[in-house]
């Protein structure tokens, strides 16, 4: 069984080149490999899921990200986590906190 851990870490984007897009609509696609073997039966399957961020004002996709289904399991948990959050802060009569960056770690070794 795959054990995600979460790490929070601050990051100053003022240091960074990376630009924000904006994306307003979001499109999915689940992408599956079949592999046979020599004698042509299914040997194994592989898959990752596409997330695909669009502007509809210019009609036109601005981003598309292939992530692994561990990660994608992580980043419906901390979106789910983050959205909670978000809505107490909008709900909340106090000034807003400063932001911070919560890091899934999939669990995968590779870089992405």
């Amino acid at each position: 069984m795959q054990e995600n851990v979460n790490h929070q870490i601050n990051i100053d984007f003022s240091k960074s080149d990376l630009k924000p897009i904006f994306a307003d609509e979001i499109g999915i696609a689940v992408r599956v490999r079949a592999f046979t073997n020599e004698k042509g039966q299914l040997a194994e399957k592989e898959g990752q899921i596409g997330l695909i961020f669009l502007d509809m004002n210019k009609s036109l996709p601005v981003g598309e990200f292939i992530i692994s289904k561990w990660t994608a399991r992580g980043l419906v948990k901390n979106m789910m986590e983050s959205l909670d959050r978000l809505e107490k802060e909008l709900k909340s009569k106090e000034m807003p906190k400063q932001p911070n960056v919560k890091v899934s770690d999939s669990g995968s070794s590779s870089i992405r």
